[in-house]
């Protein structure tokens, strides 16, 4: 948006706008035709560091490095193959209400292994679900 020197929205600006109200209350939704935004990888990396606790960044991993969105809640120990040749992750009922196979970046992996031994987890979820806000902090992942 262009600003005069007043503080506010140019002439023609304006007159866009306008045109755009009166566009969509006519019902004629003029789409915008603009490239998403997105975050560099260092800013998701500060995004994760900034995470109250260890388990959020361990969500927020998931989610950037795997490419999961509510399914990273349902994750459980038994959806890991870390071993296997490339590792994977099985996410149950992902889109389309199907299970599918996602590859482990290398840094969700290492990321997997840690959170599997500072837990001690063999079964069960892969991060507890937990409505309470007063989580303790502990040390970040991969730091």
């Amino acid at each position: 948006m262009t600003l005069a020197l007043t503080g506010r929205p140019t002439r023609s600006e304006s007159q866009r706008r306008q045109r755009i109200v009166q566009s969509r209350a006519s019902g004629n939704v003029a789409r915008r035709q603009t490239v998403p935004e997105y975050l560099e990888p260092p800013e998701v990396q500060a995004l994760i560091q900034a995470a109250p606790h260890a388990d959020s960044q361990m969500r927020m991993l998931e989610q950037w490095r795997a490419g999961l969105r509510i399914e990273a809640l349902a994750l459980e120990v038994g959806d890991l193959h870390l071993v296997a040749d490339p590792p994977v992750l099985k996410v149950p009922q992902g889109k389309g209400r199907k299970d599918r196979l996602v590859p482990i970046h290398g840094e969700l992996q290492a990321a997997l292994n840690n959170h599997l031994r500072y837990k001690r987890l063999t079964a069960g979820p892969l991060v507890s679900v937990n409505s309470s806000r007063e989580e303790p902090r502990v040390a970040p992942i991969g730091g």
